[in-house]
C-alpha cells in the first residue's frame, strides 16, 4: 500500500465535487497533499452525500452526473487512491477508542472508523470540519487540520 502522510474525511472531499462553503480551502488542501487515500467508507459516504443533495434539490441531476463523473475520473487518475486498510487493526483501534472516549465525546461510529482508518494508515494529519471528530483524531493521537464551514 503506499504511504499516505494525510487523511481527508468524506465531509471535506466532497466540497471538492460539490461547490460549498469551504470548497475552496478544501480543494487547496487537497493539491498540497497530493495522493489522497480513499477507503470505501469515504466514497461511499461522499457518493452518497451527493445523491442526497440531488434528493433535496439541492443540486440537479447533470451536476450531480458532472460531480459523480470527475469523482470517478480523479480515481482513475490517480488523485484519489482507493486504498482497503488492515481490517484488524481499523476494528482494534476503533474498539480502543470507543471504548476510551465515546461516552464523553459522543462521536458518532462513521467518524470512529475514519479516524481508526486515518490511524490504521499512520498518516501523521487529519482532515475534517466536525468538531467531534476533530477532538477524537486529536485523542488518536493525529494533527489536526479543521475545515470551518
Amino acid at each position: 500500500m503506499a504511504e499516505f502522510t494525510e487523511y481527508f474525511d468524506s465531509g471535506v472531499l466532497v466540497k471538492i465535487y460539490h461547490l460549498e462553503p469551504g470548497s475552496r480551502e478544501a480543494a487547496s488542501r487537497v493539491r498540497r497533499a497530493g495522493l489522497i487515500p480513499l477507503p470505501f467508507l469515504a466514497e461511499m459516504e461522499m457518493r452518497n452525500a451527493l445523491r442526497v443533495l440531488h434528493g433535496r434539490n439541492q443540486l440537479t441531476e447533470e451536476v450531480l452526473e458532472g460531480a459523480l463523473s470527475l469523482m470517478d475520473s480523479d480515481i482513475r487518475q490517480g488523485r484519489l487512491a482507493r486504498i482497503v486498510p488492515d481490517a484488524a487493526k481499523v476494528a482494534s483501534t476503533a474498539e480502543r477508542l470507543s471504548r476510551n472516549f465515546s461516552a464523553r465525546s459522543l462521536c458518532r461510529t462513521l467518524d470512529l472508523l475514519h479516524v481508526s482508518i486515518a490511524v490504521a494508515l499512520g498518516v501523521a494529519r487529519f482532515h475534517t470540519g466536525d468538531k467531534r471528530e476533530a477532538a477524537l483524531a486529536r485523542k488518536a493521537g493525529l494533527r489536526v487540520s479543521f475545515l470551518a464551514q
